[in-house]
């Protein structure tokens, strides 16, 4: 049985960061079957994204962590961090810091 295909959209520059071999549609999106179980983390990592570019991810329009296992949602958003960073300051991604 084939999943449903769900959409990982990269935003901002996370989009120059995909591996060349997937490329993104004009709106940095790339639709697939989820058909293994994953993180989210190992997930965008697998899309040569470096975890530690991403500012924050959307699962269904609902903001989770780096350690959530991807079921088959319809759409991932992965958000790049926004400068200025303050390391110092806990986030959803990086509670400490």
């Amino acid at each position: 049985m084939t999943n449903p295909p769900t959409t990982l959209i990269f935003c901002g520059w996370l989009k120059a960061l995909t591996s060349r071999t997937r490329r993104t549609d004009d709106q940095g999106g790339i639709t697939l079957p989820i058909n293994r179980r994953t993180s989210i983390k190992d997930l965008i990592e697998s899309f040569g994204v470096p975890h530690t570019e991403v500012g924050a991810i959307l699962v269904d329009e609902e903001e989770v962590t780096f350690d959530h296992i991807v079921g088959h949602p319809k759409a991932i958003t992965i958000m790049p961090l926004r400068p200025p960073v303050d390391v110092l300051r806990p986030s959803r991604l990086r509670p400490l810091p």
